[in-house]
């Protein structure tokens, strides 16, 4: 997506939040999407290159308030340099969401969703919420630390998101299964020795 039509589209939403005005549910749909996006790449870009920087100081930190305060200084960031507000977008587009009425048309029927072969219950790490509980299966294994996928319904569709086990950081994720499981292959593989020393962390903050 173009820079002018970025701004465009935050230019509406600022202006009609401004004027205290229901901002209609296209420009939600796509600010909120952007937002995800962007919080999503800052994830990546910054703070994972920050926290493994941060390696001979790990002691000094708790990964899950780092990643909590990262959430939190980003959507700031978005808020303060589009002058919006992020929670009106949401709940604005939730309120309409529920009530958008479309055009009468053939139904498709959805696309087969991949089956787990071997599911199991394993444990993430959420930026807001902490430790959940989530269903998956096992799909490779190096130097005994294993990692799952799973399927996670969002609001831009289904996405399979390729996380280890023994801390349940996101690894990859991909809208396709055997992708998502390449790009995680290929992440750990390159990084490998900063995984161990993530994994060790965790392990004494936790002992």
């Amino acid at each position: 997506m173009s820079k002018r039509m970025v701004k465009k589209y935050f230019k509406r939403v600022s202006e009609a939040q401004a004027a205290g005005r229901e901002v209609p549910f296209f420009y939600l749909s796509k600010t909120r999407r952007i937002i995800s996006d962007f919080i999503d790449n800052q994830y990546v870009t910054v703070f994972r290159p920050w926290w493994y920087d941060q390696f001979d100081n790990w002691s000094d930190y708790n990964l899950s308030d780092e990643m909590k305060r990262h959430y939190t200084d980003v959507i700031c960031k978005v808020e303060q340099q589009w002058s919006v507000d992020i929670k009106q977008i949401g709940d604005g587009y939730k309120a309409l969401k529920r009530v958008q009425v479309r055009k009468q048309r053939k139904a498709k029927p959805d696309p087969p969703v991949r089956k787990l072969r071997n599911p199991e219950t394993f444990f993430i790490t959420d930026m807001q919420k902490g430790k959940v509980e989530v269903t998956g299966e096992v799909v490779f294994t190096r130097r005994g630390y294993k990692f799952f996928i799973r399927l996670v319904e969002g609001a831009w569709g289904r996405e399979w998101w390729v996380s280890d086990v023994a801390c349940g950081m996101r690894i990859s994720k991909s809208q396709r299964y055997k992708q998502a499981v390449k790009k995680a292959q290929e992440i750990i593989d390159q990084s490998f020795e900063r995984y161990i020393n993530t994994v060790k962390l965790k392990e004494e903050e936790q002992s």
